[in-house]
């Protein structure tokens, strides 16, 4: 039996608009139709020869989110909008998609202008999208301190330590 490369090649290789590309998987190289064959565990291809990229990876690339875990917590949590609809962290994504993005109490508006699925530089990193986000607000010091959790103290646990003191001191004013 003719490899899937083979096969690919001599029963498929004539079809106009389709093209060839290439995933490497285990140190062997697989061609895959454009478009055909989604099976496989390589990036899924379409006719214009753009590949579509997981949300998740995506966001970890474009230095969004530090990990890929974290984009990943974050589009399941319901944080991440594409188009203005939740995405889950599988989603693909393609080219002029507008991305919501909720990080604490900011949300910042991104296009997708290039895909990319493999870490790039810092600087390379700014030219995959065009960042529509308002200034970030100021931060409100009340807030702040209403975010923190109040300092309290189990009864019956004795006197406060030196570091406990100085807490309470700063935060009676």
């Amino acid at each position: 039996m003719p490899s899937l490369r083979v096969r690919l090649q001599t029963e498929l290789l004539d079809e106009p608009g389709w093209t060839w590309k290439f995933c490497h998987k285990k140190e062997s190289i697989v061609s895959v139709l454009c478009g055909s064959f989604k099976g496989l565990n390589c990036s899924q291809m379409s006719k214009a020869d753009e590949f579509l990229v997981r949300l998740d990876k995506w966001l970890h690339v474009a230095r969004v989110f530090k990990t890929r875990s974290q984009a990943a917590q974050a589009c399941a949590g319901g944080r991440v909008k594409v188009n203005g609809a939740s995405a889950k962290p599988h989603r693909p994504i393609q080219r002029e998609d507008r991305l919501e993005i909720e990080k604490e109490d900011w949300t910042r508006i991104l296009i997708v202008k290039e895909l990319r699925d493999k870490p790039v530089s810092k600087a390379e990193a700014r030219t995959l999208y065009e960042d529509l986000t308002p200034p970030r607000p100021a931060l409100d010091p009340l807030a702040a301190l209403l975010r923190r959790p109040p300092v309290s103290r189990p009864r019956g646990s004795g006197r406060p330590t030196k570091k406990d003191r100085r807490v309470i001191t700063k935060l009676m004013g």
